[in-house]
């Protein structure tokens, strides 16, 4: 049976655009059955589209020293055009009420000018 969770989705799909306007970032953890163990684990990106009615999305990061970084946005207003490397992935999930949701991820960006 077809359902929005059997779907992956490019970054292009989902932004009707190559790229998207960062606007803000925070760090995740890792979680081990099902409770943070406190180590981070990466960043997550909020991302504004400007092609997609100025959806916004979150995209999670892994790793350490990207190129942008939850400092990076102190300063009131900023943002940066990025896009995401060729691995991106969108996918919907059900939450525990019974609604569907999109989770991103990505191993890179990259800042455009």
């Amino acid at each position: 049976m077809l359902s929005p969770t059997n779907f992956k989705f490019t970054f292009s799909q989902i932004a009707n655009a190559d790229f998207g306007l960062a606007v803000n970032a925070s760090t995740y953890t890792n979680y081990v059955d099902g409770k943070s163990d406190g180590t981070i684990a990466g960043i997550r990106l909020e991302v504004v589209l400007p092609s997609n009615r100025y959806e916004k999305i979150s995209v999670k990061l892994p790793g350490q020293n990207p190129p942008l970084s939850p400092e990076s946005f102190k300063e009131n207003g900023s943002t940066y055009k990025v896009t995401f490397s060729p691995d991106f992935e969108g996918k919907f999930y059900k939450t525990s009420s019974g609604e569907y949701a999109l989770s991103c991820k990505a191993t890179t960006f990259t800042l455009e000018k």
